[in-house]
């Protein structure tokens, strides 16, 4: 503008008497250095220059950016009104400037702003509705959100001034749906909230509003959940359901279920939980992959009320939900991690009940899952819990085998234990314990009760001693006959547990 030295005041009043310059078409004002306008080119700003007492006209484009030659040319066409706005919208800052300074978008903004002034002149409302819904509309498409915000609220407050319920209605639902977008899920409650209002208030059809509420309910109920705000997050939910229930929004009013099932599962109200997954699971319309989900927390909510009921109900929904997600597998590849997490968690819930045949075989199918995945730490991580689900099934086989072995049998049981290997190379894991061997066993039992009947045909009390000695070398001799002298994979986990705890309780049977 200093380069320009235009004010209000010169657009206002009438021009200063020109001259015409020899040898040019064109109309200059006697005074150099004045800036003229020529209508002739689309009022193109044009400034004065003296030279050897001659005056020129010289075109200020080269100098005057697109947001300046737009702003001047509203100034110059007597709406001082949009002039301003149309300053305040393109002015920047020290980051740049606030919106894109293409000549199409400045254009349309120097156009819309003239047509709201023009209409407000005649007061016109609802023309002024519209100019600025347009604005609204053209700045929401070229994403410039918080411009297009602007011309939203002003669509809003001309709606409101109009008094017209449909175009009030319609100016909250932009205006929310240009809120979603922005992120403000609280602002987009609050409009989506007065339109329904407005709408059951003047009689309107309140569908289409009451679907706004409820999904940006649920929306911002997501966010909380993640903020881990949960009663929050419940309460606009339980909002939401009961709109949708009302309104017969069904397909709305299952999401919402699902949502309240894992808000109280969160908040350790099982039960209520339950009460609205298995409405969600027992729709007809429900998709796999949310079925899966509502499984998944239905599993967590009856682990969380405890006891083998509960505990055999929350293992059917994991199996459940491990075959399903394999079988999306090829066409949802993220249900891979969703299968694998379930047969963690079916591994540690039947270790828990005491079914370490179960527990081994659910965390073998969870490491067989992550192998395919890029998560080392996780392959790990399950690998050791592998681990620990054999060791622990290990342990009543161990401990009746240490009572009743000498301190120089447990050398042999050591020796045996240092056979196997779970070393981790990084690809090819290996996840078996050492074989034992079937025919070592049996004829080490039968070995053993031959040499038994021997010490009670003898019928002393030496004999009594020796027999003794005996048994529990009997029970050394079977924990060498596991451990196996061939180095191969248990293809059979429950054979050998079943094998070792016969041999062991036999013998202590017979000591005792």
């Amino acid at each position: 503008w200093q380069q320009t030295e235009m004010s209000v005041s010169h657009a206002t009043r009438p021009l200063p008497p020109l001259q015409r310059v020899p040898g040019s078409t064109s109309r200059s004002m006697a005074k150099p250095g004045r800036p003229i306008l020529n209508t002739t080119k689309g009022a193109t700003v044009l400034t004065s220059s003296s030279k050897k007492g001659r005056t020129y006209l010289q075109p200020t484009t080269a100098r005057n950016t697109p947001r300046q030659n737009a702003c001047l040319e509203s100034l110059a066409s007597g709406h001082v009104e949009s002039f301003i706005d149309m300053f305040k919208i393109t002015e920047g800052d020290e980051e740049g400037p606030a919106i894109s300074q293409s000549s199409d978008l400045l254009t349309a903004l120097k156009e819309g702003l003239i047509g709201a002034e023009n209409a407000t002149r005649k007061g016109d409302l609802e023309a002024v509705y519209m100019a600025y819904k347009r604005l609204g509309d053209y700045f929401e498409e070229t994403e410039q959100l918080q411009t297009a915000k602007d011309f939203r609220l002003r669509a809003q407050r001309a709606a409101i001034d109009l008094g017209e319920p449909a175009r009030m209605v319609a100016g909250h639902s932009l205006l929310g749906v240009l809120e979603e977008k922005i992120g403000d899920r609280e602002a987009a409650c609050e409009s989506f909230s007065v339109a329904f209002m407005t709408a059951t208030t003047a009689g309107l059809d309140p569908q289409m509003p009451a679907s706004h509420v409820v999904k940006s309910r649920t929306a911002l109920a997501d966010d909380l959940m993640e903020q881990g705000d949960a009663p929050a997050a419940f309460s606009h939910l339980s909002s939401a359901l009961e709109l949708a229930t009302e309104y017969e929004l069904t397909d709305l009013g299952k999401e919402c279920c699902l949502r309240l099932g894992k808000a109280c599962e969160t908040m350790d109200d099982p039960q209520t939980g339950i009460s609205y997954l298995e409405k969600y699971v027992n729709s007809p319309t429900v998709d796999q992959v949310g079925k899966n989900y509502a499984c998944e927390v239905l599993a967590k909510c009856y682990q969380r009320i405890g006891g083998v009921p509960a505990n055999e109900t929350a293992r059917q929904y994991l199996e459940n939900l491990i075959k399903s997600a394999t079988e999306l597998v090829d066409t949802h590849p993220d249900q891979r991690l969703v299968a694998m997490n379930a047969a963690d968690r079916l591994g540690r819930l039947l270790g828990h009940m005491g079914d370490h045949n179960g527990s081994i075989r659910w965390h073998a199918e969870a490491y067989e899952l992550a192998k395919s995945l890029p998560d080392l730490a996780k392959i790990q991580e399950l690998q050791v819990a592998l681990g620990m689900a054999r060791a622990t099934a290990m342990m009543p086989f161990v401990a009746r085998g240490y009572v009743h072995n000498t301190s120089r049998d447990l050398g042999v049981m050591l020796q045996w234990g240092s056979l196997r290997h779970e070393g981790f190379t990084g690809g090819a894991v290996e996840t078996g314990f050492e074989s034992f061997n079937p025919e070592a066993v049996a004829e080490a039992r039968r070995s053993a009760v031959l040499d038994e009947h021997r010490r009670r045909s003898m019928g002393s009390a030496s004999a009594s001693s020796e027999r003794e000695g005996m048994l529990k070398s009997k029970s050394s001799a079977a924990f060498i006959a596991v451990g196996g002298e061939k180095k191969k994979r248990d293809s059979d986990h429950t054979a050998f547990l079943h094998a070792g705890d016969k041999v062991v309780e036999e013998a202590v049977d017979e000591m005792s």
